[in-house]
Formats: C-alpha cells, sequence, structure tokens
C-alpha cells in the first residue's frame, strides 16, 4: 500500500453538519446513528481504484 493511500484511508472524515441534518430527516435516522455506522465503514481498492488514486495524487501535486 502507498503511504498517501494508507494515510487516505485511516484520516478521520468529516461530515458538514447541514449534510447529516439533511441525511437525518430524510431517512429518520439520528444523526448520532449515522455518524456511528459511518465509523465502521471500510474501504477495500482494488488496482484500478488505487491506480485512479495514485493517479489523482500526482495530477494534484502538479496542479
Amino acid at each position: 500500500m502507498q503511504p498517501t493511500l494508507g494515510r487516505f484511508l485511516s484520516q478521520k472524515v468529516k461530515i458538514p453538519q447541514y449534510i447529516l441534518k439533511k441525511a437525518s430527516t430524510r431517512t429518520g435516522i439520528d444523526a448520532k446513528e449515522i455518524l456511528k455506522y459511518l465509523d465502521y465503514i471500510s474501504y477495500d481498492l482494488d488496482t484500478k481504484a488505487r491506480l485512479g488514486l495514485k493517479k489523482f495524487y500526482i495530477l494534484n501535486k502538479q496542479g
């Protein structure tokens, strides 16, 4: 795994409150429960996704 990929996967994602509130209203699930659920999601990137992420990092560094 690339060092940057490892950092990406271990970062805590912050969700804006307005998005969280909208999702909570739409689904009828409490915002705290949505956040709790999102803590358990893991990402398994296949080869194609890894190459795409690597290309993104390279292009982002250039621009």
